[in-house]
């Protein structure tokens, strides 16, 4: 297994938006990151920082509905929350990388078979 952290910039939205860009099924833009990093207590910019706060699960499905499938067997497939908790999240791509969101950074986990 490889692993891969990825600690927050003085942006922390432009940062996770950055980290997820690879992965087509977790895209975001760098307000739907805001509203994440504002869920899990990672301070943001003002400019994305949600007006109303919302609940994490709120966030994480905010990028999943609305971020492009990836190619997947036998159709386009999109990403999972593995888990949510109010400190920090973990998805699923279609490919197998787990990816952890918390208020240290992102930790990307690559297994054997993991492709993006």
């Amino acid at each position: 297994m490889w692993r891969l952290f990825v600690s927050y910039s003085e942006d922390p939205a432009r940062t996770l938006a950055a980290a997820l860009q690879p992965f087509g099924s977790l895209r975001c833009t760098r307000q739907q990151a805001g509203a994440l990093l504002d869920a899990i207590g990672v301070p943001v910019p003002l400019d994305v920082k949600p007006e109303k706060s919302i609940h994490v699960s709120e966030a994480v499905d905010d990028i999943i509905v609305k971020a492009v499938p990836e190619e997947g067997y036998p159709h386009p497939q999109r990403a999972i929350d593995w888990a949510i908790d109010d400190d920090h999240v973990t998805l699923s791509t279609p490919g197998g990388v787990l990816v952890t969101i918390d208020r240290d950074g992102i930790h990307f986990e690559f297994n054997r078979n993991s492709r993006f």
